[in-house]
Parts: structure tokens; sequence; C-alpha cells
């Protein structure tokens, strides 16, 4: 889980090809959800007991600051 400023985020990397590669993520007011290697799915908000931003949309990943591109899961 990753809190910058008033984003937080939360990520999911799967090991492949001796390189940890993204394979699902989501930010606060969004929900983060994984099938594998159990289902699970949060409002990453949650987490911190915190709500995403008034109106402020969450970036989709690899939209924002720094973003290498978008994550299929």
């Amino acid at each position: 889980m990753r809190a910058r400023h008033d984003k937080s985020t939360l990520a999911l990397y799967e090991l492949a090809d001796g390189e940890y590669r993204p394979t699902a993520a989501a930010a606060a007011g969004t929900t983060f959800v994984m099938t594998r290697p159990f289902a699970f799915s949060v409002d990453p908000a949650e987490l911190l007991d915190e709500a995403a931003p008034p109106d402020e949309e969450a970036e989709p990943l690899g939209q924002g600051e720094g973003g290498e591109g978008d994550v299929e899961g």
C-alpha cells in the first residue's frame, strides 16, 4: 500500500521471468480486485480509514505522475 499525499493506492505484483510486474492496482475511492492466488477486493481507502478526496476522481494506473502504462489483470 502506498500513501502519497492524499492519494492512497494498492498494487499487486507478480514475479515473472525474474522481474516483479504489476498485475492489479487501484486508488482510494475505487475497488482493488485480484483473483490469484485467491479472490479479494477492497477500496484502498478502507485500509487506512480515509475516503477518496472529494470532487476528484482516481487516476487509472499509469496515467498519473511517473506512470509507465496501464496494468491489465
